[in-house]
């Protein structure tokens, strides 16, 4: 078992600056996601950890030695990558081995390994087959089993389910997840996909422009964001926001006028806000509820409805919102297109962000 530290990690490509500061301790066997948009530096930051890339400053620990100068091949880390990297004429059994062979393991030894990580990844029947003959998801496994054989220290996979359909990605995460409570080994694992983050993780690394924005467990983050990026990023439809003011203040009871509003929003809330006080509030499509205009607080026009069989996802036109409200509807909801409908916010469920995106604690729920 094994944790790894990262210690003020500073990468520069040129004059950009690709990762800033990150420090970040994974423990012993935990499954730790790093998510954020392509670019924001996580592919990097795991290309630092396993020796590919080296870091401008800072240290990486595994069980307490700098490994920061150590050659890749001496960290005790194996990499999963996106493109396999198979090599075409060989078997997948030989794929499998071919690090073992190429450091003078014994050959027994060699084919124990490969038996064992094969029984793990049901991939027994597929040993002699090269990569050409094998689908997306038997070459992943391959892929996969290749690290497995290394004994590790710990895994580092780099968006490894980019190349797979849809089902193939939902098939191949139920397998990362079962593989990792098998054999229990730390596992660092970078995606731009927040449902492979929210459904594989014991914890989430959320980055953005080379920084981490925010740490914790997948529904942590979810319904406790720091920022507007983590609260716009992390979910499925995405957080609706709107521009929004204070009206007014009495306690804890405050009214909120959002500039489509058709009256205030009253939300209990005991943190700083004051009357003329700038700024959003965000809310998940799941908690707004399509109502008769003469219930609604907001109203709007629907122009698209996505039916997906036990719900449905409503994408409703605001005037003066450039972007289309999402609702998250349970059930078969009748709605035309070109439909008014009124719109209710859940008041427990709204979340409240300073015009520099930062949450503003308070809500009361």
């Amino acid at each position: 078992m094994t944790e790894v530290k990262l210690q003020n990690i500073t990468k520069n490509f040129g004059l950009v600056e690709v990762l800033k500061e990150i420090n970040l301790s994974i423990s012993s066997g935990e499954f730790c996601v790093i998510v954020g948009p392509s670019g924001c530096g996580k592919s990097t930051l795991l290309r630092i950890i396993s020796g590919l890339e080296s870091a401008n400053a800072g240290q990486i620990l595994i069980n307490e030695t700098d490994v920061s100068n150590l050659p890749a091949g001496e960290r005790g880390v194996a990499m999963v990558f996106q493109s396999y990297a198979l090599y075409p004429h060989m078997t997948a059994e030989q794929n499998m081995s071919f690090g073992l062979r190429m450091t003078g393991t014994p050959s027994a030894q060699v084919k124990e390994r490969v038996s064992r990580a094969a029984r793990i990844l049901q991939i027994e029947t597929i040993l002699d087959r090269r990569p050409k003959q094998l689908s997306g998801g038997e070459q992943q496994r391959v892929a996969i089993g290749r690290a497995i054989v290394r004994e590790p220290e710990v895994f580092l996979f780099d968006e490894p389910l980019s190349n797979l359909d849809a089902e193939l990605r939902v098939q191949m995460r139920v397998e990362i997840a079962r593989l990792h409570a098998a054999i229990g080994s730390t596992m660092i694992f970078v995606t731009h996909d927040q449902v492979e983050a929210m459904t594989l993780a014991d914890r989430i690394v959320v980055m953005n422009n080379g920084m981490i924005q925010q740490i914790g467990k997948p529904i942590e983050l979810y319904e406790k964001p720091i920022n507007q990026f983590v609260a716009g990023f992390l979910g499925q439809p995405k957080m609706n926001f709107f521009e929004a003011a204070v009206k007014s203040r009495e306690g804890c009871r405050v009214e909120i006028l959002l500039g489509v509003a058709a009256r205030p929003i009253v939300l209990s809330f005991a943190g700083p806000l004051a009357p003329g006080d700038k700024l959003l509030l965000g809310i998940r499509p799941d908690k707004i509820e399509i109502v008769g205009q003469e219930a609604g607080e907001i109203f709007g026009r629907v122009e698209v409805v996505e039916h997906l069989g036990s719900k449905s996802t409503a994408y409703v036109a605001i005037n003066g919102v450039a972007e289309l409200v999402t609702i998250e509807i349970v059930g078969k909801v009748p709605l035309d297109l070109g439909e008014s409908v009124g719109l209710r916010l859940d008041k427990g469920a709204c979340h409240l962000f300073g015009v520099d995106g930062a949450v503003l604690p308070g809500p009361i729920n």
